[in-house]
């Protein structure tokens, strides 16, 4: 699979009408749904769910997004290029054209699974979005059966900071 051609003007937030590091929890109240399920302690978990999709908060604001790949990526996302079967050097390179700041977090290795050869590896893509709110794609490949960093479909999860 070849990395989808982006012209470099992307826009992945506001995504449904969220800014992560701006919206505030009495506007994900409005726009969504709170959480219903609990932590070990007995509290609700600190996310809404907008569209389907759950924005984590931290304080008052909306701070990040983490999905795996059993859930979609939203369409503002994957016209960005973004796409679950996408290889890790796919992914990499992808981000990088964008204009992101590139950092390895844990460099592509192969590891035992549950019995199972993995690839492992983690990398985030970071970049300024507004004038006092920059986002970190934390990228996390494991647990699939593939070990290759040209292997399609490696990508176990992302996260979506704001910093």
């Amino acid at each position: 699979m070849k990395v989808p051609k982006t012209d470099g003007k992307c826009s992945f937030f506001p995504l449904y009408e969220v800014m992560l590091g701006k919206t505030s929890v009495k506007e994900l109240e409005e726009k969504g749904t709170r959480a219903k399920d609990k932590d070990d302690k007995g509290d609700f978990y600190k996310y809404y769910t907008v569209n389907d999709m759950r924005f984590w908060y931290y304080g008052d604001c909306a701070n990040h997004i983490y999905i795996t790949y059993t859930d979609p990526i939203p369409e503002q996302w994957r016209a960005c290029g973004l796409d679950w079967n996408l290889s890790y050097n796919e992914w990499y390179d992808l981000f990088e054209k964008m204009g992101f700041f590139m950092s390895i977090v844990k460099r592509p290795k192969k590891e035992w699974y549950q019995g199972k050869m993995t690839l492992a590896a983690q990398f985030n893509a970071s970049k300024k979005i507004a004038d006092d709110v920059t986002i970190s794609f934390e990228i996390y490949f494991n647990y699939s059966q593939k070990t290759s960093v040209k292997a399609n479909g490696t990508v176990y999860s992302l996260r979506v900071r704001a910093n």
